[in-house]
Order: C-alpha cells, then sequence, then structure tokens
C-alpha cells in the first residue's frame, strides 16, 4: 500500500503552519494514512493473508 498523495507536492500547496499542523493540515493527514497502513499490515501478518484477497 502506498500513501494516496505526494508529499512533496502537498508541501508545495501549503502556504502557512495552519495548512501543515491544523486540524485538516498536511501533518494530521500523513500520520492517519500511516496509521492505516500500519493497522492494515498488521492486521495481514496477524491473518495470515492480505485485505480484500
Amino acid at each position: 500500500m502506498q500513501i494516496s498523495f505526494n508529499i512533496d507536492e502537498e508541501l508545495k500547496k501549503c502556504k502557512t503552519i495552519e495548512e501543515l499542523t491544523g486540524k485538516n493540515g498536511l501533518f494530521k493527514r500523513m500520520l492517519k494514512e500511516i496509521t492505516e497502513q500500519i493497522l492494515d499490515a498488521e492486521l495481514s501478518h496477524h491473518l495470515g493473508y492480505e485485505k480484500y484477497l
């Protein structure tokens, strides 16, 4: 599973600190994406197969 957005492009769009660290900021979206990837990998490892296969 890959991150669903280009980090370099998203960073270029951020003009204020709020766009980086705010309620819907880039850091929060990145943390959410990474956490979901970790949980998916952990579940796949525990079950012995990947989701949706």
